[in-house]
């Protein structure tokens, strides 16, 4: 079923985050739209909202799985007014706002760094923060699985997805969340902009409860093993490894 943007705008508090929507059936990727738009001088706020994503991506180049008017795909144009250039606050902003969402409908759902939301240990939502250099805009991609079942996953993803409704099972209106989670997230982002990263790495960093916890990764080549001892101020994981403390800003983090 089609999205109903007149039920979205009447569920709306935001002061800018979806006050202009673009809606379409399909596009290679939203956040290709949104870059497109950010060079024509779009206002902040504007969310390009598809059915469908062509070449849909997530971070360090996957694709992302994107069975149509069944899930969310959108993505959001901003101009933070951010020092240093870190993107982590950014997609934590996205990933707080779904987990504020979905804690309160009472679903165990929990953090993984730097940019997904899992419930059970299953991937429901991920983000994909990429910069248009040109005019200095942030583009927020987000994909969440709401209504899918699981005969519509293939292949591999279906042991590492999962959806609202293979969590409930019961179909939720997109329309509502998707106004929930931009009232969310601008007030989230009002709080970024007021008092900078470190507000919002405290929080992501107290409800995804990190600390001690083991990990490997990989750094020059090598796979090495480390501790989670926290967060820096701009979102990077700080690791002990052999007595050392690392910062990781990138890359693939297996958890254990």
């Amino acid at each position: 079923m089609w999205l109903d943007l007149s039920k979205v705008r009447s569920l709306l508090r935001t002061s800018s985050l979806g006050r202009s929507m673009i809606y379409v059936e399909e596009a290679s990727s939203t956040n290709d739209l949104v870059r497109e738009a950010a060079t024509n001088n779009a206002d902040e706020g504007l969310c390009v909202i598809a059915e469908r994503q062509t070449r849909g991506r997530g971070r360090m180049g996957r694709s992302w799985f994107s069975p149509p008017f069944k899930n969310l795909y959108f993505s959001l144009l901003l101009r933070p007014r951010l020092k240093g250039g870190t993107l982590h606050p950014l997609s934590f902003l996205s990933c707080l706002s779904l987990h504020s969402l979905l804690k309160g409908r009472g679903l165990p759902v929990s953090l993984k760094w730097p940019n997904d939301v899992l419930v059970r240990g299953r991937k429901v939502s991920g983000t994909l923060i990429e910069l248009e250099p040109r005019t200095g805009a942030a583009i927020v991609g987000v994909g969440i699985n709401v209504n899918m079942e699981e005969e519509d996953l293939e292949g591999s993803i279906r042991e590492t997805a999962t959806s609202i409704y293979m969590e409930t099972g019961g179909h939720m209106e997109r329309e509502a969340l998707l106004a929930a989670f931009l009232n969310t997230f601008e007030e989230l982002y009002g709080l970024l902009e007021r008092e900078g990263p470190s507000s919002i790495v405290g929080i992501w960093e107290r409800e995804a409860n990190l600390k001690g916890r083991s990990v490997s990764f990989e750094k020059g080549g090598q796979r090495l093993e480390g501790i989670v001892r926290g967060l820096s101020a701009e979102g990077a994981l700080i690791l002990e490894v052999k007595g050392q403390h690392l910062e990781v800003h990138a890359g693939e983090v297996t958890w254990y």
